[in-house]
């Protein structure tokens, strides 16, 4: 053989040793791919209440509980008979008054004008930071007289307020609209909310539903005009569904675990009618059920204990969650039989407690799930919970903060396996940081808004997308620091990126693994 046919023969081999080598890299890409379907973001709302910091509705007045004024009693939260079928004040008892605390925007400027309308016999005014302006029938203007939150954030400035009071309540007070004077009537949703929902494909609505509340639930409350949301009332079916649309986004609902059959097919079926073609709804019986501190996990503890079901009463509280999942997704099922694609039944556990996860293998429940919900959080064992304990420095906490993503991506795995084996997809109901320190809040600020943060957000998001993929549900789209912990992405409504790494981190995770909406 001759040195060309040689060195023809070498480069030949060198080629097939080539296409082998990338044959193998893209097999282990594609093996490994296998059951991991392309990451989808999704995020948790806030509960519409008039001290958070984010605005959701474009109506002022939909923030808060109604109180009642006696004279020379006080105040004190509604009584039931005085509230009517919307949740305003209805027929109240000579001489007594109600408020209504009105959400006052983060970027308020003095001079402002807002109006209010609406519907009813009643005396209506407003108070606190505000100077009347005009009035008349079912009606009255007012303007701000001081700046936004948001202008005395950082100060010890008292933050502005704004009220409603109702006085000489003859009939039942309904509609009640405040809003800025150049707002059109129509406009439901803040527009700068709707556009901060721009990276996110699922959005989940546990806390505009208030499933960790007492309230009573019927198909009427889901049906009703303008009523205030608060912890008596969940957004309606007809409001969620208009984000869903507007926002372009799949919607995931948690309906109260203690919901009536009528409730949830009631649900269930306006959903189904107004679920846009192509949009996949999510849908969970209560939140958390394994955790006892939550209502859900409380009650099926309780009900689990009086149906005997279990060899300890943890495990009845699983069993008995498992039922009431069951339950939600055969009604579901019968709502969606024409459309069964567009429907997954979500049945929730513990990353950390594999045995939530397979509980549902018990009592014929697996073949009514279409996906185990999971949430992967980090952080919360950084700090000790006794404000004696020595604590780390904010260097030594970023790294064992980095070490708890490890452990959670490996608990992400872990799950992985057992939905795998289970035959279900594998999805994330909450997850982000999980850092608690309510004896030093400052320093929990300085480390949620460190450029580490946003490190600490893309090792987990690329760890879930390495080993889970599919729906990840960020808990939560705002909210700053503070002794319950600091799990917003954003400090407040418009916070720029600068100042929000985990912000920075999601979005920038989004732009990289957007399977399209």
């Amino acid at each position: 053989m001759n040195r060309s046919e040689r060195g023809a023969l070498l480069l030949f081999a060198a080629a097939i040793v080539a296409v082998l080598a990338v044959g193998s890299t893209i097999w282990s890409t594609v093996a490994r791919a296998q059951g991991v379907p392309p990451t989808r973001l999704g995020i948790n709302l806030n509960s519409p209440a008039f001290w958070m910091e984010s605005r959701s509705y474009t109506n002022l007045a939909v923030y808060a509980h109604p109180n009642t004024q006696l004279p020379g009693q006080g105040y004190k939260k509604i009584e039931p008979q005085q509230v009517g079928p919307g949740g305003w004040p209805s027929k109240l008892p000579a001489g007594a008054t109600a408020t209504v605390d009105l959400f006052y925007p983060l970027d308020a400027k003095p001079g402002q004008v807002v109006r209010c309308t609406w519907q009813g016999q009643a005396k209506a005014w407003a108070a606190d930071d505000i100077r009347m302006l005009t009035s008349g029938p079912n009606m009255f203007e007012f303007a701000f007289t001081r700046e936004g939150r948001n202008a005395i954030r950082g100060t010890t400035a008292k933050p502005p307020r704004a009220t409603m009071w109702f006085g000489d309540v003859v009939d039942t007070v309904s509609d009640v609209d405040c809003r800025e004077a150049d707002r059109p009537r129509d406009q439901v949703f803040d527009p700068a909310f709707v556009r901060s929902l721009a990276p996110f494909r699922v959005v989940r609505f546990m806390e505009w539903m208030n499933v960790n509340g007492q309230r009573p639930f019927s198909a009427a409350n889901d049906a009703g005009s303008t009523m205030p949301r608060n912890y008596m009332n969940s957004a309606t079916v007809r409001d969620m569904m208009a984000l869903v649309r507007q926002a372009n986004v799949d919607p995931w609902f948690a309906l109260p675990y203690d919901s009536t059959d009528d409730y949830i097919r009631s649900f269930a079926q306006r959903v189904h009618d107004t679920l846009p073609p192509g949009r996949t709804v999510y849908v969970e019986i209560g939140n958390e059920a394994w955790h006892g501190g939550f209502f859900t996990g409380q009650r099926a503890m309780a009900d689990g204990k009086a149906a005997g079901l279990g060899r300890y009463p943890y495990e009845g509280q699983l069993m008995q969650y498992a039922l009431r999942a069951k339950r939600l997704a055969s009604i579901w099922s019968r709502v969606f039989a024409d459309r069964p694609r567009d429907l997954v039944r979500v049945y929730s556990g513990n990353l950390n407690y594999l045995q939530s996860l397979e509980i549902i293998e018990q009592n014929d429940v697996a073949p009514s799930i279409d996906a185990i919900a999971v949430a992967p959080y980090f952080g919360e064992k950084v700090f000790p919970k006794d404000p004696k304990l020595p604590r780390p420095g904010i260097d030594q906490a970023f790294v064992q903060l980095d070490k708890e993503v490890d452990a959670t991506v490996a608990q992400i795995g872990k799950a992985k396996a057992v939905a795998d084996r289970l035959g279900k997809r594998l999805i994330a109901y909450e997850g982000g940081a999980h850092l608690l320190i309510a004896y030093d809040v400052p320093l929990l600020d300085r480390m949620n808004h460190d450029p580490r943060m946003a490190d600490a957000y893309t090792k987990l998001l690329t760890g879930w997308a390495r080993e889970a993929g599919d729906v990840f549900a960020i808990y939560s789209l705002v909210g700053g620091s503070g002794a319950q912990g600091g799990f917003g992405l954003r400090d407040y409504d418009g916070a720029p990126l600068s100042e929000s790494p985990k912000a920075r981190a999601v979005e920038a995770f989004a732009k990289s693994h957007a399977p399209g909406k």
